[in-house]
């Protein structure tokens, strides 16, 4: 972990004691990639210069890099060596970013995210049993130890079911309610808002849920859920869809892994604000 983010710190320094303009954020890397004839490895959030040339060392099919545009967050280069021939040359960097994009400004905030995954990329991984679904993480309104799940359980068929979550963030400093905390849930369409919990506070949260009742193939479901209080609902919920927006839009060049990790350290950002 340290490492990874000494090596972010090493490459930023570099660029701006040479003057030179940070363009962009290294996403995601595979394989032994580096900038120009810096003998330091690229690693996840490693900033990378205007003009800069990225080269892959000992190339396999599994290399690869994908570098996002620094205010924009947009993709700004990738190159995948299972294609043909495709690492057999450096990828260049464009010397400025012309195209324009509408939206959200990620100055000062992609590389913060990416210094998340980078420092703990482990915690941003999906891990599902096989009988599991994967719900969209989301972020939900709390008020006085209850939360309305009723965006989180939408497609769930109605019923009761018996919920665990699983805070994150806590520790000396910051104290949690002892975890898990369990209980059982109605769901039902229009009926969203759980009992009242104790020890339920806002923050981020591990959750998992399981149907009950006598059938032979219950229904389960993970996902990652950010409670906030209602006067901070609408402000944070719009900074975390502009990131689900952004990582939409990188299209088929990013795989859903990584697309996944983003969005959660983006969310795990929002729950520290």
């Amino acid at each position: 972990m340290w490492k990874r983010l000494l090596v972010c710190t090493a490459l930023a320094a570099s660029a701006a004691s040479h003057g030179a303009e940070v363009i962009g954020y290294v996403l995601a890397v595979d394989g032994q990639w580096f900038a120009g004839s810096s003998s330091e490895p690229l690693v996840v959030g490693a900033p990378v210069e205007a003009g800069s040339t990225l080269s892959v060392r000992s190339a396999s099919s599994s290399d690869r890099i994908i570098v996002l545009a620094a205010r924009s967050g947009a993709v700004l280069a990738a190159r995948n060596c299972s294609e043909a021939d495709a690492c057999k040359e450096a990828l260049t960097l464009p010397a400025t970013v012309t195209t324009r994009r509408t939206g959200a400004n990620w100055s000062g905030t992609l590389d913060k995210v990416l210094a998340r995954v980078a420092g703990e990329p482990d915690r941003y991984v999906s891990n599902l049993s096989r009988r599991s679904m994967l719900l969209r993480d989301a972020v939900l309104k709390w008020d006085q130890g209850r939360a309305d799940f009723g965006p989180l359980f939408g497609t769930l068929p109605s019923g009761s079911y018996e919920v665990v979550l699983s805070k994150f963030n806590c520790s000396s400093s910051k104290p949690c309610a002892p975890m898990p905390l369990s209980f059982r849930f109605q769901w039902a369409p229009g009926s969203g808002l759980t009992p009242a919990v104790a020890g339920l506070e806002p923050g981020l949260y591990d959750m998992s849920a399981r149907s009950e009742g006598k059938t032979a193939d219950p229904v389960q479901a993970r996902s990652w859920l950010l409670l906030v209080p209602a006067a901070e609902l609408v402000s944070t919920a719009q900074r975390y869809s502009a990131a689900l927006s952004l990582v939409d839009s990188w299209g088929p060049q990013v795989d859903s892994a990584t697309k996944r990790s983003f969005a959660r350290a983006t969310l795990d950002a929002l729950s520290e604000r």
